[in-house]
């Protein structure tokens, strides 16, 4: 079929699949009009549409044959009153997005929020010789590749943990959602290589094709509907109910698809009613024994509490030294013990090179509505980025190495504690590729991976060590607080961790483990599949300073960590120096007196004192801070001195991350000029918020941190005596050696 295509100012030649692109502005609607001719050649031929984007009008010689609304789900046009001739077929096609199909209106899936709804003949078009409708609605279900066993899975009778990652679908390349058997094949392989076994279509529906190849490539499919953050209009919504249905019973025959979703994080709008009619229907039509109605789940994004389906799914997007806390609140406790899976958790957005982004300059980063509009967007900052960051000019390696460092090194400390809680199921990590809205991609804009190939064995692997929380519940006012010790930083003395292993196949051993000049082997441990356990403690005495290296091996498993050993410091033997804690963050600290101030409350006294000499500390969560991620959506810059130990040291930074950084704004009105120690770059919006700073004031000079060495934010320990990496910070800050 030789096929035209018209936006109003005349036919063009052009092949399918097609999305309109930069043909015409973002934003307009249509219709274009799509145009062939056919030579039918008997009555048993369809001609068969896998995807138009979002209203089709099908006329045959120009008499109206069909109308046909929906993204996602075939269609077919009987020819058969056309047998023997030639028939030219028009298709009028409106896409979803402007006044006509509103984006809450109908089934867009969340492409529109990433950069913008697309029309155009982007699925395949076929003629099929067939008596009966041939868009695979009447192929059956195979048998359930999946099972469930309490809170575990098992795949084909093997015990599986789900290790996902999140699509939606960005091809800015192509325009459309269907991209080529070739460049399918090559996604699915460097997932499987960076060792993921799931791919979840996040709230889009992909060609046949693709789950056809996730299944001979060994790979499996989790399909989340196409529903989120939709209209309440209960009309519309029955209209999309029936479009889910469709889409289901031409998917349901794929035996990659091991788990269905029906919409994602849909809060208030969607009603339980509905919710339950769509698991209901998923289930009768797939047999699957993994639906849900709500990825994320009411009672992480509000609506209505009743929920449907077989499995829980929680999207916990937190700073990395909450974790743990948040998903102990997730486990099922005296809830029916079900999986759990983390439908979408442990994004973070690496600094992508914007000095080499704007020399390329593509269509979504420009300033031009017609190539970039904002859409339904909330995420729109980079086209003004480009413009206004000083990184547009400058140099980007140094930043886009260290947060890629940070990337890596987040991901697995997320990953070990995460596989250490036997009540998950499995993960999918956010996400595949970086987006105009996020670089939290697997691969980069490029399709290249982000990390290496051993950064990503490190965490994302059928099996992985792990170190074990240490509980250290402090008394405090009374009673016992939550609290834990930090498994990589030390004082001088006993160092000791437990260490456990998850993995999907049964394995059996004893640990083998060195740390410094000790070595040691554990007792033998029968390991269950998908059970995590421990397998070893060990304890070494070290008094000497310093880094030390633990390696650890248990039946082919490998893993290393750096181990941080400080000293214990003796706060009455810090000289010269004087203490005030109105904020009361300080607790344990007690400095012997003098002209120097360490100060949780930068007033005009701590000024005047450093304008006549003094050093001045200054540990600051409220006045003149504000609120911010400190591992999420973030990259470092540091200078020479103060952290010079804790440079692109993130198991160092872990204690002593803060959920506030300094107000530039605030920090200028009050010091005028100041040297930044330790910088966060907003890896989003491009914003630029300190850690760090120093100035001299009058005779003296001013240190303000808004960093934590006293932690306690999530399983950060507990004050300054429990916190070796903090207490260090501290200590340093308030030395004779002049580190700042």
């Amino acid at each position: 079929m030789t096929w035209t295509v018209d936006y109003g100012a005349g036919p063009q030649p052009v092949e399918l699949p097609h999305a309109w692109r930069q043909d015409v502005p973002v934003a307009w609607e249509g219709p274009a009009v799509y145009r062939t001719v056919i030579d039918v050649k008997d009555r048993d031929i369809w001609l068969v549409f896998d995807g138009v984007s979002y209203r089709a009008e099908v006329s045959l010689d120009g008499a109206p044959a069909l109308v046909h609304d929906g993204l996602w789900d075939a269609f077919a046009v009987s020819l058969a009153a056309h047998a023997g001739k030639t028939v030219e077929v028009t298709v009028k096609d409106t896409k979803n997005g402007g006044k006509t199909f509103p984006v809450k209106d109908v089934l867009s899936g969340f492409i529109p929020y990433v950069y913008h709804a697309f029309g155009g003949i982007y699925g395949d078009v076929r003629l099929v010789r067939s008596p009966i409708d041939p868009t695979e609605a009447h192929l059956p279900a195979p048998d359930p590749r999946v099972s469930v066993d309490g809170q575990r899975l098992f795949l084909d009778g093997k015990p599986f943990y789900m290790r996902g990652v999140l699509s939606w679908g960005w091809y800015p390349e192509l325009g459309h959602m269907n991209p080529a058997e070739e460049a399918i094949r090559a996604e699915i392989r460097t997932a499987k290589q960076l060792g993921f076994n799931t791919i979840k279509f996040c709230l889009w529906v992909p060609r046949h094709r693709f789950f056809e190849i996730l299944e001979e490539e060994g790979m499996c499919a989790w399909l989340e509907l196409p529903l989120w953050d939709p209209t309440d209009d209960l009309e519309r919504q029955a209209k999309m109910e029936r479009e889910v249905g469709r889409i289901v019973r031409q998917y349901r025959h794929h035996g990659s698809i091991i788990a269905w979703t029906v919409g994602c994080e849909l809060s208030g709008a969607t009603g339980h009613e509905f919710r339950r009619r769509l698991v209901e229907m998923v289930q009768r039509e797939t047999g699957c024994p993994l639906v849900k109605d709500n990825s994320g789940g009411a009672e992480m994004y509000g609506g209505d509490l009743r929920e449907y389906g077989t499995f829980d799914d929680f999207h916990p997007y937190c700073d990395t030294h909450f974790y743990p806390a948040v998903l102990d609140s997730l486990r099922a406790g005296a809830r029916k013990k079900r999986p759990i899976l983390l439908g979408e958790y442990n994004d973070f957005d690496v600094h992508r090179d914007l000095h080499e982004l704007r020399g390329k300059s593509p269509f979504w980063t420009s300033l031009e509505p017609d190539l970039n509009d904002v859409g339904v967007r909330w995420q729109h900052d980079l086209p003004s980025v480009l413009e206004e960051s000083r990184w547009t000019r400058e140099d980007n390696a140094a930043l886009t190495a260290s947060s890629r460092k940070k990337g890596a090194w987040v991901r697995r400390r997320v990953s070990e504690h995460v596989r250490s809680v036997e009540d998950i199921a499995g993960t999918v990590v956010a996400g595949w590729r970086h987006t105009p809205i996020s670089t939290s991609g697997m691969v980069d804009d490029t399709l290249q991976p982000v990390f290496t190939q051993e950064e990503m064995d490190a965490w994302n692997s059928d099996a992985m060590l792990f170190p074990i929380l240490t509980r250290r519940p402090p008394w405090v006012h009374g009673g016992n607080r939550p609290g834990w010790l930090d498994p990589q930083c030390y004082f001088v003395g006993q160092v000791f961790l437990r260490l456990g292993v998850h993995s999907e196949q049964a394995r059996s051993g004893a640990l083998a483990w060195s740390l410094g000049d000790e070595h040691g082997t554990g007792q033998h441990v029968e390991v269950e599949g998908c059970v995590p356990t421990e397998v070893a403690q060990v304890s070494v005495e070290i008094e000497s300073p310093g880094e030390y290296l633990l390696s650890a091996e248990f039946d082919g498993v490998h893993a290393e960590w750096p181990i941080w050993v400080v000293p214990k410091p003796d706060w009455r033997a810090v000289k010269g120096w004087s203490f005030e804690d109105p904020a009361g963050l300080l607790e344990g600290v007690d400095l012997p007196g003098g002209n120097h101030l360490l100060t949780t409350k930068l007033d005009d006294r701590a000024l005047d004192r450093a304008r006549g000499g003094a050093r001045i500390v200054a540990i600051l969560q409220a006045d003149g801070t504000e609120q911010m991620p400190f591992w999420r959506e973030c990259a470092f810059e540091f200078s020479p001195g103060l952290l010079d130990l804790y440079r692109d040291r993130y198991e160092r930074l872990w204690a002593v991350a803060s959920d506030r950084a300094l107000d530039p704004a605030w920090l200028q009105e009050l010091l005028g000029d100041f040297e930044i120690l330790m910088n966060r770059v907003d890896t989003r919006t491009y914003k630029e918020n300190p850690y760090a700073v120093r100035a001299d004031v009058g005779k003296g000079s001013i240190l303000i941190l808004a960093l934590r060495p006293h932690g306690m934010l999530g399983a950060q320990p507990y004050g300054v005596d429990r916190n070796p990496a903090g207490s260090e910070l501290l200590r340093r800050a308030l030395s004779e050696e002049g580190f700042w």
